[in-house]
């Protein structure tokens, strides 16, 4: 597994919440400045469930890292715009499942797992 590394931010500003779909396709177009490249898909359990209690946090609270193949099979920007919807939809739904499935235009799937310990980027077939 390979640490993903962090850039650090010249002035803490709080991210910008999006309060639904189109709000979400909007902002993830300007945290790219384009198309977004994977499209998030809907997690099975419900927003309200217990287990939907994952932040994917980007604060240095727990290490990000991701598999050789993860990083050979997606873009240097796929992976951090990933990383930063799963916060944005976090903190919009009070927390989301431990596991979150994106997928890109020709249907190669990226993993994003959450536990106790790290956040981990994979693909399917790394689990």
């Amino acid at each position: 597994m390979s640490k993903i590394p962090r850039e650090t931010p010249q002035t803490e500003q709080p991210p910008q919440v999006a309060r639904n779909a189109e709000e979400t396709r909007h902002l993830a177009g300007e945290i790219l400045g384009a198309k977004p490249p994977l499209k998030l898909k809907i997690q099975e359990p419900p927003f309200d469930h217990p287990d939907s209690c994952n932040f994917f946090r980007l604060d240095g609270s727990k290490p990000v890292v991701a598999t050789p193949a993860a990083l050979h099979d997606f873009t240097q920007g796929e992976i951090p715009f990933a990383l930063e919807l799963l916060q944005r939809e976090a903190i919009l739904h009070n927390g989301l499942d431990y596991l979150q499935v994106f997928e890109d235009d020709r249907g190669r799937r990226l993993w994003v797992i959450e536990d106790p310990q790290v956040i981990t980027v994979l693909l399917p077939e790394d689990y």
